[in-house]
């Protein structure tokens, strides 16, 4: 099992321009949340621990996740209303986010809402995005991370969202001590330039390494991802994709690499012995997911016979 930790939301999606304005719709989000939902369609057994309102935006989130198999006994029923994101489109299918987190249900965690100890079955946990941004989910879940990784492989994915930080070298102090308790981190390309600005990608990937992340995969949009593990540096494939929006493309990513990682065994070993037919066949199929999420509206990621058939055809 993989229990993912973090935020889910409800994403006001911005359709089109109606006569009175944008028109929205209202879809089931948060990074942590989507690739909890990539992880099931994938096949995996997968649990969230996550915050949510009592209120219609937790139901259509609740919803959501029953409907994609994704287990909800850690999903805390919090007295805070549900977090909130617009979301726009650009015309390059770039997504930009607009969130209404303070004093929600995804900002107020609290010690007692992970995990008091590690459930037997689970060979990894995922956190990240907004949730660890906020010092009430950074407290919560560095320590239950704490607690937990000499027993589960701990992945993380920052998705750093430049506008929900007030003190960047705080928070990038804070991101480091967290990576140093992970065995992978996946980032993008834009969020390695917020927290090193001006380094090269691959110069900012090594730092993380260093660190002692054992697997550090940065994604960089339409180029090829590229993966450090040991003493190697490895470039996965790229694919010709017809772009609709990038919305929950590096989540479904992230759901991707620790799929395959699950069923070559690498997770159980917390990534020890890692070796390149591993990490190459995890960085293709990953590519492959997030290609076909972009080709659909919102955080829409396929199931695991659609992308072994886009594998097929090359």
């Amino acid at each position: 099992m993989i229990l993912v930790c973090g935020e889910a939301l409800l994403d006001l999606v911005e359709v089109e321009a109606g006569t009175a304005g944008p028109l929205l719709q209202a879809l089931p989000g948060g990074g942590p949340a989507n690739t909890a939902v990539a992880l099931a369609r994938l096949g995996q057994r997968v649990g969230l621990v996550t915050r949510l309102g009592r209120d219609a935006a937790g139901d259509l989130v609740r919803a959501h996740l029953r409907a994609n198999g994704v287990e909800e006994r850690y999903v805390v029923a919090a007295p805070e209303p549900t977090t909130l994101a617009l979301v726009t489109v650009g015309p390059n299918g770039d997504a930009q986010y607009a969130f209404y987190f303070t004093a929600t249900a995804g900002w107020a965690w609290r010690l007692e809402d992970p995990p008091a100890e590690l459930p037997t079955e689970v060979e990894a946990i995922h956190l990240g995005s907004m949730a660890i941004a906020a010092t009430p989910g950074y407290v919560a879940l560095s320590g239950f991370v704490e607690r937990a990784r000499d027993r589960a492989t701990v992945s993380l994915d920052p998705n750093v969202r430049p506008g929900a930080v007030d003190d960047l070298a705080a928070y990038r102090a804070h991101l480091e001590v967290l990576a140093s308790r992970c065995h992978l981190v996946r980032a993008s390309d834009e969020d390695l330039a917020v927290l090193y600005p001006g380094a090269d990608p691959l110069d900012a990937a090594r730092r993380l390494s260093s660190l002692g992340v054992r697997l550090v995969v940065v994604t960089r949009g339409a180029a090829a991802p590229l993966a450090v593990f040991a003493d190697v540096v490895l470039d996965g494939p790229t694919r010709a994709l017809g772009l609709v929006d990038t919305v929950g493309a590096g989540d479904t990513f992230a759901a991707g690499l620790l799929d395959v990682l699950s069923r070559r065994g690498a997770l159980a070993r917390r990534l020890e012995g890692l070796d390149r037919a591993t990490v190459a066949e995890a960085l293709a199929f990953a590519v492959a997911a997030a290609g076909i999420t972009c080709e659909r509206r919102g955080a829409d990621p396929p199931r695991a016979e659609e992308v072994a058939a886009r594998l097929a055809a090359g």
